[in-house]
């Protein structure tokens, strides 16, 4: 653990570029340092790369699609959610969202107006065929105003990623597969507001639009209690709809970069229940009368853990200085591998009714002025509605609260 976390400094902090003005030639860094996604994942810390289960998982192991419902009730299944997550009421004015170690709402000539996030999935498999499809959206809007102006400068970024995957398992569902390809957008748009004007115009628009793969794979040696996942997405990098070099008195990136990652998780089951990999109802446990008993219900204890490495790309810059300019210089990030720790416990405390989650992740830097090590507490719980048909539906709440950093994701989801 030392030489990880020694490793992560040097790394980090050894040879990051000088900040330098914008010069339109630098590319923007989609940062995927924090998280994004399902209660359950933000409730287990993002190590989800050795669980791989349901639609929730593919952006994390492409093979998530293909897993099957432990509770077997039928050759096909459809699996759904959405998320949305908010910053916590109160700390607006104290959020590094990006761990550049710069708030990015403070007060002063410059407001960041907010960061917002959005999340859906879906994914329907049939026998040992799966496919799924989803989005993600960051949003950041800032506003500034010149002297001798009598409005506001109203920038809104939004980073967007669609995503589709397909999936096939194999040997009796012991080894499962998933490949797919991620499109990375980045829209600008600006607008202006004159004093008295409760929302601001609209004047002016730029796109980045680009395309990448991901790949995944899960073993899971059935009636066995322990997982291994893979995952890997490469850089993906997305160019200008056009040639502008400014928009609202901002200097335009280049392009927009998403950093590559390699992951590399496994997951373990101890304690008294059924087996972790199961591959029918024959595997359930058996009641007093030796016949299956009612209830695919997982009881025990979950661990999981997760190795993230994120790969390094040239001449990127952070968001938070990008809205900030021209007051502040382009602040270089990205470009060194960096490596995230993850870890995770999760219990069904009441069977089939409630589910609670604990975890956390270590979240290195993106660039040379934010902390070496940021840990996150992540936590949650997850609790069954009611059932439509065969749908079991539930409700999901995870917390991930860090230096600087709250985050809230709540959900409607399918009960697996």
């Amino acid at each position: 653990m030392r030489a990880l976390v020694l490793a992560t400094t040097c790394l980090a902090t050894a040879a990051f570029a000088q900040a330098t003005p914008f010069q339109g030639s630098q590319r923007l860094l989609l940062s995927s340092g924090t998280l994004r996604g399902s209660p359950r994942m933000m409730g287990l810390g993002g190590a989800y790369v050795g669980i791989a289960e349901g639609a929730e998982g593919m952006t994390r192991n492409a093979a998530s699609i293909v897993s099957k419902d432990a509770h077997f009730d039928g050759d096909s299944s459809l699996d759904f959610g959405g998320t949305m997550h908010f910053l916590m009421p109160g700390s607006v004015k104290e959020q590094d969202w990006d761990n550049d170690g710069r708030p990015e709402q403070r007060e002063g000539p410059l407001a960041n107006l907010g960061t917002q996030v959005f999340y859906s999935v879906v994914a329907f498999r049939y026998k040992n065929f799966g496919i799924g499809g989803g989005f993600d959206l960051q949003n950041f809007l800032a506003a500034t105003r010149k002297d001798g102006e009598t409005f506001d400068r109203v920038l809104n970024v939004g980073l967007l990623h669609f995503f589709g995957a397909l999936g096939y398992s194999f040997w009796n569902d012991q080894i499962l597969v998933g490949a797919g390809v991620e499109t990375t957008h980045a829209l600008f748009g600006y607008g202006e507001k004159p004093d008295g004007q409760l929302l601001p115009g609209f004047n002016d628009s730029a796109g980045y639009h680009g395309w990448g793969l991901q790949l995944g794979a899960l073993w899971r040696p059935e009636n066995e209690n322990y997982r291994i996942g893979f995952a890997f997405s490469p850089n993906t990098t997305a160019w200008q709809a056009g040639s502008k070099a400014q928009i609202g008195g901002w200097t335009l990136p280049s392009q927009v970069v998403s950093p590559g990652r390699v992951s590399l998780g496994g997951s373990f089951a101890f304690g008294e229940g059924r087996a972790y990999n199961i591959t029918s109802r024959e595997g359930w446990m058996l009641g007093p009368d030796g016949q299956p008993g009612r209830t695919a219900a997982m009881t025990k204890w979950l661990v999981t853990a997760q190795l993230d490495v994120t790969l390094p790309v040239d001449n990127a810059v952070a968001m938070s200085p990008f809205l900030e300019q021209p007051l502040t210089d382009a602040i270089p990030a990205g470009d060194r591998p960096t490596f995230c720790l993850r870890a995770a416990v999760e219990k069904e405390v009441f069977i089939d009714r409630l589910r609670l989650r604990l975890g956390g992740y270590l979240e290195p830097p993106t660039t040379a002025t934010g902390p070496i090590l940021r840990p996150h507490l992540n936590f949650g719980f997850e609790i069954f509605l009611f059932k439509v048909k065969t749908t079991r539906m539930s409700f999901g709440l995870s917390f991930d609260f860090a230096r600087l950093y709250q985050n809230l994701s709540f959900a409607v989801l399918v009960w697996k």
